[in-house]
């Protein structure tokens, strides 16, 4: 902006005045006031001045705040909106329901799976029925029922049958394995008999040979796809053959491969079951089933059920991957600590023990 008196002092005064005591000075300069063609024109001075920098960055910086202050609000009211999408599915829960969350999340259920069982028992019971701890709970029991399926492979027919267990390092696949025959011969009346593939753990052979023995079962080891059949084929008197294979990491393609070929030799109607450790990490797991998937996974043998005080993994094992839970191990006993898969007792496991009922009705 430009400022112009009949004196340099007042021009500055001028510009102090409108612009501030902060104000830059750029240039001076004596001009000719009035048109160009009057001849007569007096001369002036003409100061030309800017702003102070703090002025105009307060300036410029206003409207952005302004705006910042405006986005910060809509974003505040949309996190609002969307938290009120959410906050009737809980805030407003009876207690009975928000304990059995809590119970479900404690259990490491997972997250959409227990508001899942929580949303569906809302929308299910009635006011009165909610409000009962019994009732509540008696509901979560059955929609857990209602998504786990169980089955026991195992048949007590003499048809003959291969079973194999696959699984992560340290899952229990040679304890399980051992069970399982003895659970075949001692319960169900087969003739049972184990081959070992596990031949690259530490003491694997030694354990395998010395539970087979306990137990009077006969018992082969293979170290390669060729011996694998001809163990299947020495085993005559057998109408029942449980394979306990190698542990294999599911991030390595190449060691599924590798099984893969070593079992190429058993009959396609195989029985193939992913042995599961209670006490392993759900995303663990899912990834085992993932890999081994490939090999035609059947069901899910869970193991260590002794060991942890956790147990929602495994029903959040068989819910994500739609597989039927086959067998529980619950201790190192060999051939006690073995049962078919119940889906009664993985809910009793979960939930605890029911509560004692009010006498409401359930719905």
């Amino acid at each position: 902006m430009s400022f112009r008196a009949e004196t340099m002092p007042d021009a500055l005064a001028q510009a102090r005045d409108q612009m501030g005591p902060d104000a830059l000075v750029l240039t001076t300069r004596k001009v000719f006031d009035g048109p160009a063609w009057q001849v007569w024109r007096n001369p002036v001075f003409e100061v030309l001045v800017m702003p102070a920098a703090s002025a105009a960055a307060q300036a410029a910086e206003q409207p952005l705040a302004a705006k910042l202050a405006e986005d910060l609000a809509a974003v505040r009211t949309a996190l609002g909106r969307v938290a009120s999408q959410f906050e009737p599915a809980q805030a407003h829960w009876p207690d009975p329901l928000a304990a059995l969350h809590q119970q479900l999340l404690a259990q490491e259920v997972d997250a959409d799976l227990a508001l899942e069982i929580c949303t569906a028992a809302k929308e299910t019971l009635s006011a009165r029925a909610l409000q009962d701890c019994a009732a509540v709970h008696a509901f979560a029991a059955r929609h857990m029922l209602a998504r786990v399926r169980t089955t026991a492979p195992v048949l007590r027919e003499r048809r003959p049958q291969v079973v194999v267990l696959v699984g992560l390092t340290g899952s229990g696949k040679t304890t399980a394995a051992a069970k399982l025959a003895a659970h075949a011969q001692l319960v169900l009346g087969r003739k049972a008999a184990m081959i070992s593939l596990d031949t690259f753990g530490i003491g694997a052979i030694a354990k395998t040979r010395t539970l087979s023995e306990l137990m009077g079962l006969p018992h082969a080891l293979a170290y390669s796809a060729d011996e694998l059949a001809h163990a299947v084929r020495s085993q005559t008197s057998a109408d029942f053959l449980v394979v306990d294979t190698p542990a294999r990491n599911p991030r390595a393609a190449g060691q599924m491969a590798e099984l893969a070929e070593l079992l190429s030799p058993l009959p396609a109607e195989r029985i193939v079951l992913l042995v599961a450790s209670a006490a392993t990490k759900t995303s663990d797991q899912l990834l085992a089933m993932q890999a081994f998937s490939a090999l035609g996974v059947a069901g899910i043998v869970s193991t260590h059920l002794d060991e942890t005080a956790v147990h929602g993994g495994i029903y959040s094992l068989a819910c994500r991957t739609d597989s039927a839970l086959t067998y529980f191990s619950s201790g190192p006993n060999v051939p006690l600590h073995w049962e078919p898969a119940s889906g009664a007792q993985l809910a009793e496991l979960v939930l605890g023990a029911a509560p004692a009922s009010s006498g409401l009705r359930i719905a």
